[in-house]
């Protein structure tokens, strides 16, 4: 590293010079945590998203290993989120590939006529940009729904991007 440093020139009306010879002095290296360690630390938070955005921001490494966990399970609870989502998908083409797990949900919410009837979401069945969604999260391993409609829910819809699922077969 370069060191800069003011010296006053005795006698001379010309006031400080900059003396720009190098320094031989250089800092110490950084030391590095092997990058095992870093996936360890990064197990231990295991599924906290929030924690996992922050470490990614720590450094280098840290990001590389934190972003596969920060997108390995997307929880869409609106109709705006999926649509978020996918205009983020679109404008970063690898985060389909981190995506295993996609957690479709509407709000718990109870009818205020009837104890104990709880409201599902209609958002998944009304919300075009699911499809889309669907089509381009293709290493999907788990999907989770919940306080959802079936009925609204096509049994079309669900063959197409789910071919191998029992429920496509008219079950639901």
């Amino acid at each position: 590293m370069m060191v800069e440093s003011l010296i006053e020139t005795s006698g001379s009306n010309e006031g400080c010079q900059v003396d720009t010879t190098p320094s031989t002095t250089t800092l110490p290296p950084v030391p590095r945590f092997p990058q095992e360690i870093v996936d360890a630390i990064l197990d231990e938070i295991g599924d906290d998203t929030e924690v996992l955005r922050q470490c990614r921001l720590v450094c280098h490494a840290m990001s590389n290993s934190a972003r596969p966990r920060v997108h390995r399970r997307i929880v869409l609870t609106s109709a705006q989120q999926c649509q978020n989502f996918y205009r983020l998908c679109c404008d970063t083409e690898d985060i389909p590939g981190l995506v295993r797990e996609l957690w479709l949900q509407g709000d718990e919410r109870h009818s205020p006529n009837a104890n104990d009837t709880i409201i599902a979401a209609q958002w998944p069945a009304n919300e075009p940009s699911l499809p889309a969604v669907l089509t381009i999260l293709r290493h999907i391993q788990r999907l989770r729904l919940a306080f959802i409609m079936w009925n609204d829910v096509s049994t079309s819809l669900v063959y197409s991007y789910f071919p191998s699922c029992p429920c496509a077969a008219g079950s639901i």
